[in-house]
């Protein structure tokens, strides 16, 4: 099964696989650098992930998110904002509805 591919550069999912709640997902980082994410813990299973210049790093959604938001270092964020899931799965397709 194909594993969602989020970019370190703009949050977004390049590969076209939509990110899923408690499933897994890969950081990719384009760039000539190894980059540190951190503060990941409001979203994924760690807090950081070290991605290896022009690599990938393995990473898992939390089943219940609190935020999207991470930090860089060095910041190779080129997108407006600041560096964020942009495509976060939303929480309302993974919950039971009830029928009143």
């Amino acid at each position: 099964m194909p594993v969602p591919e989020v970019s370190i550069q703009n949050g977004n999912v390049i590969n076209g696989v939509a990110l899923t709640l408690g499933n897994p997902f890969v950081w990719s980082n384009p760039t000539g650098v190894n980059v540190q994410l951190s503060n990941c813990g409001g979203f994924a299973t760690q807090n950081t992930y070290n991605v290896p210049a022009n690599g990938t790093k393995a990473a898992q959604m939390l089943t219940a998110p609190t935020n999207y938001s991470f930090t860089e270092s060095p910041n190779e964020w080129n997108a407006p904002g600041l560096p964020h899931i942009s495509s976060p799965p939303l929480a309302a397709a993974h919950e039971k509805k009830e029928v009143a």
